[in-house]
C-alpha cells in the first residue's frame, strides 16, 4: 500500500504519495515458458500498486510500460524524487485510472533492468550476469510473465489492460491469448505489428551499441558498460518520440550559448544539447543488452498481419477496445492504430477509437491532453457503472422518453438484441437506448468532437471518423441494421455506401429530408435561392448536405438496385404524413434488404 509523507516547506506543506516496489518471484519448481522453446526459471517481477483491491477483485487495471519505462507508473519513489511515475498525469485520485475506484498494477517486463529478470539479472547456474547468454523473448512472454503475478494476486479477470506504444501491444496480446481475462483493452499510439522503419530505427540503435568497444559480445558487467553506443540509441529513439512541429518550435534553429557558427565539431544547436542530454540521463539508469532484447521482442511483434489474417487477431476476446491515435505521431502514425479498429471489426468487437489532433509526436500519450483523459475516463467509468448497477432491464414505458420522432420509429423498427451500426450517430442517445431498453449490440460512428465525446460519456461505443469509408473490414452480414438517419444525403458515394451497406447489414434503415417537400418548393420558386428552413436550416456556401435526394428518386433508385423495401415512413417532426407524402412529408424513412 502507498505512503503518504509530507514534507514541509517555509511556503506550506507538499503531500508527496510515496510508493514501494514489491517483487514476485515465481515459486519453487515454476518455470517461463518462451515463445522460443526455451524455459526462464527463477523469475522475479518487479511491480508497483496503486489503490484498493476490491472484495470481488473485480476492479483490477494492469498498465503496461513502453520501451524505456519500468514498474514505476505514478506517485513518488522516494520524498527526494523531483518528478513522479511515467503516466502519473493519469494514474491517481481523480485522474482517469482512478486510484479511489480502481486497482492499477504496473509491472517491469521480463528482459528489462529495473527490478524484473533480464540480461543483467543473475544467471543461478553460473553465479554471474546472464549477458548474452539471456534468452530471446517477445511480447508474448512478457504476457506471459504478467499472467502469473496476476494469478499470484488471485485476479481472475483484469477490468482493463491499459499502455502505450509497447505497452499498447501488450494489452492487445493480453486480450489475444487471454480472452476471457481481459473486459476492457486499451491499446494506445500503437500497432498491431512493427513496421519495417521501425525495425530500422531500432538496428541503428542495436548496431550503435553492438559496435561500442565496451560492448564486448553483452559480457561487460565487470568494466566499463558501452556508455556511448547506448547513448547514441537513445538519440534516435528519442527524435522518433517527437514531431518535427514540436522540435522546432522547441528548438528551432537556436544556437547553444553562442550568437554565431562556430564552424568546429563541438555541439552548436541546442537541440544537439538536449540530445546529448537525454543519451546521459538514459545510461544511468538503462541496460544496454536490456534495450536490444526489448527491441527485438517489439520488432517480432505481429498479430496476423504477415499472414492477412485480421480475423485472428482477436477471435475469442470478450474485450471493449478503445483504440486512441494521435495525428502528428510518425513512429506508429494513425492508420496503423485504424488497423487495430479493422481487426476489432474483422473479429466483431466493440471498439471506440479516436485520433487526437496533436503536434506532440509519439510522446503525446505521456503528457496532459484532455482528449485522452476524457476519453480514458469516461470509457473505464461507465464500464465501472455498469458493473455496479443493477442489471434487470425495463422497457421504455412512454414514448416520451424518446423525444425525436424519428428516433422512435426506429426504435420500434428494430428487435431486441440487434447488432446495430449508425453512421453518423450524434451524441449518441438512440444507440444508448437501444443498449439499455433492448439489449442492443451497437456500433456508432461520428465525426464531430462534441458528439463523439457524448458517445463515449454514454457507453456507446463509437468511432470517430468519415463514415463515407467506414466498411472496410467489416465481414459480410456483421449487423441486423445499419442506419443512416439524416445522413445519406451527406454521403459521397451514396450508391456504393449503400451496396456495402447491405452486405455488411441484413437490414439497412435510410432517413433523409425530402427536398420535393413543399415547403421547399414554394421557397425555391417564391424566392429564387436553395431552400431554408427549419428542416434544412443551411446556407448553400456551408451545408453538409452534398445530395438533393427525393421521396421518387429513393424509390426509384430501390427498384433499380432490386432492394426488397419492406417499410416505408413519411413524417414531419411530430407525426406520420398520409397525404401525397412527396409533396407533404418533410422526411422519408425507407427500411429495406438486400434483393434475393
Amino acid at each position: 500500500m502507498p505512503i503518504i509523507k509530507h514534507i514541509h516547506f517555509m511556503d506550506g506543506i507538499l503531500e508527496k504519495t510515496i510508493v514501494a516496489t514489491q517483487f514476485f518471484n515465481f515459486p519453487a519448481g515454476v518455470s517461463l515458458a518462451l515463445d522460443s522453446g526455451k524455459t526462464l526459471s527463477n523469475v522475479t517481477i518487479a511491480y508497483e500498486t496503486y489503490g484498493t483491491l476490491s472484495a470481488k477483485k473485480d476492479n483490477a487495471i494492469l498498465i503496461c510500460h513502453a520501451l524505456s519505462g519500468d514498474a514505476h507508473a505514478a506517485f513518488y519513489s522516494s520524498a527526494e524524487d523531483k518528478k513522479p511515475g511515467w503516466w502519473d498525469t493519469m494514474i491517481g485520485p481523480g485522474k482517469p485510472f482512478d486510484t479511489e475506484k480502481y486497482f492499477i498494477i504496473c509491472s517491469n517486463v521480463i528482459g528489462g533492468c529495473k527490478g524484473s529478470t533480464g540480461p543483467s539479472s543473475v544467471n543461478p547456474e553460473t553465479g554471474r550476469p546472464y549477458g548474452p547468454s539471456f534468452p530471446f523473448i517477445t511480447i508474448g512472454d512478457m504476457v506471459r510473465a504478467q499472467a502469473h503475478l496476476i494469478d499470484h494476486l488471485g485476479i481472475g479477470r483484469l477490468f482493463a489492460v491499459a499502455g502505450g506504444s509497447m505497452g499498447g501491444m501488450q494489452a492487445m496480446e493480453w486480450a489475444r491469448s487471454y480472452p476471457k481475462r481481459v473486459r476492457l483493452c486499451l491499446p494506445v499510439a500503437t500497432a498491431l505489428y512493427q513496421s519495417t522503419q521501425n525495425i530500422a530505427l531500432h538496428e541503428i540503435g542495436r548496431k550503435s551499441i553492438m559496435s561500442d568497444p565496451n560492448y564486448r559480445g553483452g559480457n561487460f558487467y565487470d568494466g566499463e558498460h558501452p556508455k556511448a553506443g547506448l547513448s547514441i540509441a537513445r538519440m534516435v529513439g528519442h527524435i522518433s518520440y517527437l514531431s518535427d512541429d514540436a522540435m522546432t518550435k522547441k528548438f528551432g534553429r537556436r544556437l547553444q550559448n553562442m550568437e554565431r557558427y562556430a564552424f568546429d565539431l563541438t555541439d552548436e544547436f541546442e537541440v544537439e544539447s538536449y540530445l546529448d542530454y537525454q543519451g546521459e540521463s538514459f545510461i544511468k539508469r538503462f541496460d544496454a543488452n536490456s534495450y536490444i532484447y526489448i527491441t527485438r521482442a517489439i520488432d517480432y511483434f505481429d498479430i496476423g498481419y504477415e499472414a492477412a489474417s485480421l480475423d485472428k487477431a482477436f477471435p475469442k476476446s470478450d474485450a471493449r477496445f478503445l483504440v486512441i491515435s494521435f495525428s502528428s505521431d510518425w513512429l506508429y502514425p494513425p492508420y496503423q492504430s485504424e488497423e487495430i479498429v479493422t481487426a476489432c471489426k474483422a473479429n466483431h468487437r466493440p471498439v471506440t477509437y479516436v485520433n487526437i489532433t496533436t503536434n506532440a509526436g509519439h510522446d503525446a500519450f505521456l503528457i496532459r491532453n484532455q482528449t485522452q483523459e476524457a476519453v480514458v475516463r469516461d470509457f473505464l467509468d461507465n464500464e465501472y457503472r455498469s458493473i455496479a448497477e443493477d442489471r434487470s432491464h425495463h422497457f421504455i414505458s412512454s414514448q416520451n422518453d424518446i423525444p425525436r420522432f424519428d428516433h422512435r420509429l426506429i426504435f420500434d423498427e428494430i428487435p431486441s438484441h440487434s447488432r446495430v451500426l449508425d453512421l453518423g450517430c450524434g451524441d449518441g442517445f438512440l444507440m444508448h437506448m437501444l443498449a439499455k431498453e433492448k439489449g442492443c449490440l451497437t456500433q456508432g460512428v461520428e465525426i464531430d468532437h462534441a458528439n463523439f465525446l457524448s458517445c463515449v460519456s454514454k457507453r456507446v461505443d463509437v468511432i470517430k471518423h468519415d463514415f463515407n469509408d467506414i466498411f472496410n473490414g467489416y465481414p459480410d452480414n456483421s449487423f441486423d441494421y445499419v442506419l443512416f438517419n439524416l445522413t445519406i444525403q451527406m454521403t459521397i458515394n451514396a450508391s456504393e455506401a449503400l451496396d456495402a451497406a447491405v452486405r455488411v447489414g441484413r437490414t439497412v434503415i435510410v432517413s433523409f429530408p425530402n427536398f420535393a417537400y413543399i415547403g421547399n418548393t414554394v421557397a425555391f420558386l417564391s424566392q429564387g435561392r436553395m431552400p431554408k428552413s427549419k428542416w434544412l436550416p443551411f446556407e448553400w456556401y456551408d451545408s453538409p448536405n452534398i445530395r438533393m435526394v427525393t421521396l421518387k428518386d429513393f424509390a426509384v433508385m430501390c427498384e433499380e438496385k432490386g432492394y426488397n423495401v419492406r417499410a416505408r415512413y413519411f413524417y414531419d417532426e411530430t407525426d406520420i404524413v398520409w397525404l401525397l407524402p412527396n409533396i407533404f412529408a418533410p422526411y422519408c424513412m425507407f427500411v429495406f434488404e438486400k434483393g434475393r
